[in-house]
């Protein structure tokens, strides 16, 4: 299975590069003033759901030499055994034609040193991306508190993908 880091991904074929969202939760741990899920719920995408939608896109003949494939929610890392057991299936189910990575959008609260050990393993086709909404007084006022949570994870994101940005809301509280 070809690896390829994000840098070589953005180089060589981010004109080429088809970018698929997983929901793969509408769960999240915070309730932030702006979140357009107002009705969370424990709903989640499931394996083989996940499986069809992959397969269906690294194979599919429509031009596009890679894709990106997302996990978006609510918030990923609440179904991080589902997110590993995708990847894992992936890793081992045959050689893709098209290049692959990727990525979870996270608020950055909820690592554990087990998600970390298994992220840093598998940083050359998986990138995290964190969301922090400016200064402590901003982002906990937005963010539900959680700016302290996210800080604590800040080295390891730095230390793993020092070249992904961060996102921000911005937004009238």
């Amino acid at each position: 299975m070809p690896k390829y880091s994000f840098q070589q991904l953005k180089e060589n074929f981010e004109d080429k590069r088809q970018s698929v969202i997983l929901t793969i939760t509408r769960a999240c741990n915070l309730r932030c003033i702006y979140c357009y899920e107002k009705n969370k719920s424990n709903e989640s995408m499931d394996f083989n759901t996940a499986k069809d939608v992959i397969r269906y896109y690294m194979e599919a003949d429509n031009g596009f030499e890679a894709v990106e494939f997302d996990f978006f929610g609510g918030e990923p890392l609440l179904k991080f055994p589902l997110i590993k057991e995708i990847i894992e299936w992936f890793k081992t189910e045959k050689n893709w034609r098209k290049r692959f990575i990727f990525l979870i959008e996270t608020n950055g609260t909820i690592l554990t040193h087990d998600m970390k050990d298994w992220l840093k393993k598998h940083k050359n086709f998986v990138v995290v991306s964190f969301s922090i909404d400016g200064n402590r007084t901003a982002h906990n006022l937005t963010r539900d508190n959680s700016y302290d949570l996210l800080m604590a994870n800040i080295p390891f994101f730095k230390e793993n993908w020092p070249f992904q940005p961060a996102k921000m809301t911005i937004c009238e509280p």
